[in-house]
């Protein structure tokens, strides 16, 4: 067997932010996977826009909106059941609106 260790003193640098070298044709996967998922066009955005804002990229925003209207036009099969998708739909919500409240408690 193998024994395993994790040094919590080892500095990690992550030089690649994810998904920055993917082909041309993938920047509008984000998109349509949300569609997938039954995301839906507004949490879409709101999630499309977060992620656009994190890497300091406005086409992120506008590829994935574009992914996602790509899809709906396209209809490919979705990823989760009508029922695990409004499940996805009430967590994110629910977590949104738990960050805009000013009275939550913070850790």
């Amino acid at each position: 067997g193998w024994n395993v260790y994790t040094a919590k003193n080892l500095p990690v640098k992550h030089l690649k932010p994810t998904g920055k070298s993917y082909r041309k044709s993938a920047r509008l996967l984000q998109g349509e996977a949300m569609y997938r998922m039954r995301y839906g066009l507004i949490l879409s955005c709101i999630a499309l826009g977060k992620g656009a804002f994190h890497r300091k990229q406005g086409a992120f925003l506008f590829n994935g909106i574009r992914g996602y209207f790509q899809a709906s036009s396209n209809k490919p099969e979705y990823l989760v059941t009508e029922e695990e998708g409004r499940f996805i739909r009430d967590r994110r919500w629910k977590n949104i609106w738990k960050k805009l409240n000013p009275f939550r408690r913070r850790n």
